[in-house]
């Protein structure tokens, strides 16, 4: 199939109108009972359907020891795993005090799971808050493009606690 080519400028009103129609999708009767089923059941049960249906549909359970499982079957590149170790060593034998952080959009507890977890003083990243279980309920920490700047400054300074204000 060959993809159709059009000069926008040279069409008319009607034209460029035809173009941007979408094109109608016929949804059969059992998709659409398939999906109001889920819905009625996301309205009565909230959160803990989503759960259930991401664990059932992405395999995927949402709880503190499911994330940090995930984080260990994460692949570094080679030299990643010994970095810290000879960076640590290095710094030793120069007289500085080395530190590791890391700040990420990622999930922290992914994060505490890898190999490399261990080596980092302070990891800032987006976690949720979790029950008695493990399972995680709501988000307790997002982080993004600000917030990250802000860890870098709690990190100048010394303020390492994400509640210290």
């Amino acid at each position: 199939m060959r993809l159709a080519l059009h000069d926008w400028s040279a069409l008319d009103a009607s034209a460029r109108a035809a173009l941007l129609t979408r094109p109608s999708v016929v949804i059969g009767a059992r998709i659409q009972a398939a999906v109001a089923e889920i819905l009625a059941d996301v309205r009565r049960r909230g959160d803990d359907a989503v759960r259930d249906f991401t664990l059932r549909f992405d395999g995927v359970e949402l709880t503190r020891k499911s994330f940090q499982k995930h984080g260990r079957g994460i692949d570094f590149f080679p030299g990643v795993e010994t970095w810290f170790g000879r960076m640590n060593h290095f710094a030793k034998s120069k007289g500085v005090k080395l530190e590791h952080y890391i700040i990420s959009s990622g999930i922290k507890e992914m994060i505490e799971g890898c190999r490399i977890g261990k080596e980092f003083k302070t990891i800032y990243a987006s976690s949720f808050l979790y029950d008695q279980n493990g399972i995680a309920k709501w988000p307790a920490q997002a982080v993004n493009y600000t917030t990250k700047t802000q860890f870098l400054f709690r990190i100048n300074k010394g303020c390492l606690d994400v509640w210290d204000t």
